[in-house]
Formats: structure tokens, sequence, C-alpha cells
């Protein structure tokens, strides 16, 4: 924690982190509020399947492109698409 750029990117992380885990339950919250049952767990359980497949490519895009480019671009379209489910 001594290097000021790490501590950006840890500061950042945990705002995403965090972000995301809101959203998460919002829309937990949300598919149950509009059926009445506990059918958001299949919400829930696509989500897990997508990570799964996706983390093979972001192990692919790591290895091959600059990491922090790479970074930069999962976080800005994570904050696009957060909008855009907002609006």
């Amino acid at each position: 924690m001594q290097h000021r750029n790490f501590q950006l990117f840890i500061a950042g992380q945990l705002i995403s982190l965090i972000g995301t885990w809101m959203q998460t339950t919002a829309q937990l919250w949300l598919v149950y509020e509009m059926t009445g049952s506990a059918a958001c767990w299949v919400s829930s359980d696509l989500r897990a399947s997508a990570n799964a497949v996706s983390s093979s490519i972001g192990g692919y895009v790591g290895d091959r492109y600059d990491r922090q480019r790479s970074v930069i671009a999962t976080q800005v379209a994570s904050m696009v698409l957060a909008f855009v489910l907002a609006h």
C-alpha cells in the first residue's frame, strides 16, 4: 500500500465492487417484487453462469493485451451498462 497507484487501484476496485453488489441486490429485489416468487434465484444463477464463461475470455485478454487498458475498458463498460440499466 506504499505506492499511490496501487492505493488508487484498490479504492477504485472497492467502489466498483460495492456498486456491483448493490446493483445485483436491486435486480434480485426487482425480480422478486415483479414475480412475487423466489424466481429471482434463477436470475442469480444465470449471472453466475455468465461469470464462469466470461472468466476464460478475461484470462485470454489478460494474457494477450495491456492489463491496465483492459481494466479501464471493462470498468468503463460496466459503468455504461449500469447507467443504461438505471434509466
